[in-house]
């Protein structure tokens, strides 16, 4: 008996936000070498011409497996319209990408995927000052300590599961009641997490610069404007992208939220904390900035904590997917153990993400685009249509065939899966390849798919 064999890959990149071809009539290539795509545009075309459909011209929006029991699905390319040789010997540019031959009968496979934003892990210490679950009024000479340990796919790889990297915040606290400290608890706060931060590998304190993936925030989580210094920001702002992240946390103005299509990983993050309904964090608390000389003295200051991860760095050359890091965050010493410590739990890599789409386009490029050139340097021609700054929708499409082997012993092959991505904005392309497709495999029982 075979085994599975892993799928044969193409890839279909669009752009362009143009309407997939399915005329009935356009030709894939015209009599001059012309491929009738633009740029990133698809269209569906008969292949064989087995059915009533014409080999290699459009298929028409609405036609099923009768009509074309075999179809490809092809991806215009910057050279459609320009063919000929490219600047190594021996090779012609490519004037169209194309799936494997989809022989509809044979469907195993059609589904979507929409984009799903990447956040990042968010803790929230502390809740408004009546709450059971505050922090309260900080005791006199005691040490107040927080403990942040970091997980996830690479630190368990580099560490094992077992063995898990640790940070420890701590502040001993003066005798408040003799100095006459107006705010001991925003006094506290900001202490605190200055000393978190000092781990910090998004700040530099004294001239130097930790090395952890994390930022700690003082929050007040009264109502709007209640932090009665200055320089605050909103968690309103910060989850719509409107503003600048406070003085003191190593930001500059919006220095998270340059994602394709301001889709900030932090951003999210700070939205979780929101509709964390276990914390009081809320659109009216604020992130206040860490101004050590003037601790204490606010009037309504800082009383919370927000910890938030950040991705790992990484390599020049970087082939895993995973960079998120997950945090698991308590207290140690001086805080009651009545004081909230609460997970977001909202840590998630994405689905779409440009980066990791790159990473798989380049691992199977080889099925594709593999050069028979035996040069002493072969080239190997692979273009790139991964754009960074994009952000994408999925689809998949799988078949398997079955070959005939001598007389009487049938091998199943590889499945043959192809993948189109399709900017997420990109709703021309989105809804007429939806149009096309799902009325080709509606016949024969395949589940409509619509993102």
């Amino acid at each position: 008996m075979n085994k599975p064999k892993r799928s044969v890959e193409t890839m279909l990149f669009t752009t362009g936000n143009a309407s997939v071809v399915a005329d009935g009539a356009t030709a894939l290539v015209s009599s001059a070498g012309v491929c009738n795509l633009s740029s990133g545009q698809l269209g569906v075309f008969d292949v064989g011409g087995y059915g009533t459909n014409i080999n290699n011209i459009a298929i028409n929006t609405g036609d099923t497996i009768v009509e074309s029991p075999r179809i490809i699905i092809a991806q215009g390319t910057p050279y459609s319209a320009s063919p000929g040789a490219t600047a190594f010997a021996g090779f012609f540019r490519d004037l169209y990408e194309k799936s494997h031959d989809i022989t509809g009968r044979n469907i195993k496979l059609f589904t979507g995927k929409a984009y799903v934003a990447p956040r990042l892990d968010a803790w929230a210490i502390g809740a408004d000052t009546a709450a059971t679950d505050a922090i309260g009024t900080p005791l006199n000479e005691t040490e107040y300590s927080i403990l942040v340990t970091f997980r996830g796919d690479r630190r368990d790889t580099q560490n094992s599961d077992r063995l898990r990297e640790s940070i420890r915040g701590t502040f001993v606290t003066p005798d408040y009641t003799t100095l006459g400290t107006a705010n001991p608890l925003d006094h506290l706060i900001q202490n605190l997490v200055h000393d978190l931060n000092k781990k910090s590998r998004n700040i530099v304190s004294n001239g130097s610069r930790g090395n952890f993936p994390f930022v700690a925030f003082a929050v007040n989580t009264g109502s709007v404007g209640a932090f009665s210094g200055s320089g605050e920001i909103l968690f309103s702002d910060l989850d719509n992208l409107d503003g600048a992240i406070a003085t003191g946390y190593g930001f500059s103005t919006d220095a998270e939220t340059a994602a394709a299509n301001n889709n900030s990983q932090m951003a999210l993050a700070f939205t979780a904390l929101i509709a964390d309904t276990k914390s009081d964090f809320d659109t009216d608390s604020e992130v206040v900035p860490i101004l050590l000389t003037s601790a204490g003295t606010n009037t309504i200051g800082a009383n919370a904590i927000a910890i938030i991860a950040l991705d790992e760095e990484l390599a020049y050359v970087d082939y895993a997917k995973d960079t998120k890091v997950r945090l698991e965050v308590s207290l140690t010493s001086g805080f009651l153990t009545s004081v909230g410590v609460y997970s977001a739990g909202s840590m998630r890599e994405g689905s779409g993400v440009p980066r990791v789409l790159e990473i798989i386009y380049k691992n199977t490029v080889g099925q594709r685009k593999y050069s028979q050139n035996r040069e002493l340097f072969p080239v190997i021609s692979a273009p790139d249509y991964v754009v960074d700054t994009a952000i994408y929708d999925t689809f998949v499409i799988e078949t398997w065939d079955t070959h005939v082997i001598g007389t009487d012993s049938p091998n199943e092959t590889s499945p043959q899966r192809c993948y189109i991505f399709v900017p997420s904005a990109d709703t021309t392309t989105k809804n007429s390849l939806e149009a096309v497709l799902n009325s080709y495999f509606g016949p024969i029982g395949i589940p409509a798919v619509n993102i």
